[in-house]
């Protein structure tokens, strides 16, 4: 494999604050998007999503064999969680309280079984195809948010201001209620997979034959639109960000752009060929 290029920045433009991550290896080709938090439990120095994506991480470049299929490599990265949960004497703590557990979503590469295999919210392209993994859930709530600002906060001027994020406080209770969606029954219909060392995140997991596949890109959902090369990938973020700064309208999200941040989103890019 040959890394053609690969980018990552945090939406508060400080690398020690991004949650998520790219990974390298021999056998493994990654994107990790930490989840941020929305509990309010703090029980280590980092946030919940900075760990997520440093234990995925770890799995991978560790313990995940070069052989493994997907669904040995979910059952090993969501065992890493969980043992973390128990070293740290949290487990009843974050079963009870599933806004407070450690979250991220990946897309990976398999080098050995030439699959990409997408977990919770990513994307990839495979010689130009694009394919997702939204949470219908998501979708939902950005759509609640983007009409609060139309209906409430434009109304009353409060959208003016580009300093609160009012659409995102009005749906931060259910953000938070969402969590308890995470790994559950299928026959749910905004249940979704994450790796959050609870419940099985696999038949929520899409599996994507590479076989033949020249040139694969691999990015988090911090880029509203992947596109072939990275200089495209920005830009019409940029663009995105110009027009439409509270991401309400032209790409709509559960988050905007705030102050001091230079994206509403930490955003992980990476492109690269099968030799």
């Amino acid at each position: 494999m040959q890394i053609i290029e690969q980018f990552l920045q945090g939406k508060k433009n400080n690398p020690q604050l991004c949650e998520d991550e790219i990974v390298v290896t021999e056998n493994f080709i990654a994107v990790i998007d930490g989840s941020t938090s929305k509990g309010t439990e703090r029980y280590t120095q980092k946030t919940t999503g900075r760990i997520a994506a440093d234990m995925v991480a770890s799995a991978l470049r560790q313990w995940v064999p070069a052989d493994a299929d997907m669904a040995s490599a979910v059952d090993i990265i969501s065992d890493t969680i969980h043992n973390c949960y128990l070293l740290l004497g949290v487990l009843p703590m974050v079963e009870r309280c599933p806004e407070n557990r450690i979250t991220a979503s990946a897309v990976i590469y398999s080098h050995n079984r030439q699959e990409v295999w997408m977990i919770g919210d990513c994307q990839c392209l495979l010689d130009g195809m694009a394919y997702t993994n939204p949470k219908r859930i998501d979708e939902v709530l950005a759509e609640v948010r983007s009409l609060y600002h139309k209906l409430v906060a434009e109304a009353s001027d409060a959208s003016s201001s580009l300093s609160v994020d009012y659409g995102r406080e009005y749906i931060l209770p259910l953000l938070r209620k969402q969590c308890r969606l995470q790994n559950a029954s299928v026959e749910e219909d905004y249940a979704y997979g994450v790796f959050d060392g609870i419940g099985s995140p696999l038949p929520f997991c899409k599996l994507i034959p590479a076989h033949g596949v020249s040139e694969l890109v691999l990015a988090s959902d911090g880029y509203p639109k992947l596109l072939p090369s990275l200089a495209e990938s920005e830009a019409y973020l940029a663009e995105i960000l110009k027009t439409d700064p509270m991401m309400i309208s032209r790409f709509k999200s559960t988050k905007g752009l705030m102050p001091a941040q230079c994206s509403f989103d930490d955003r992980a890019y990476i492109r690269f060929s099968r030799l």
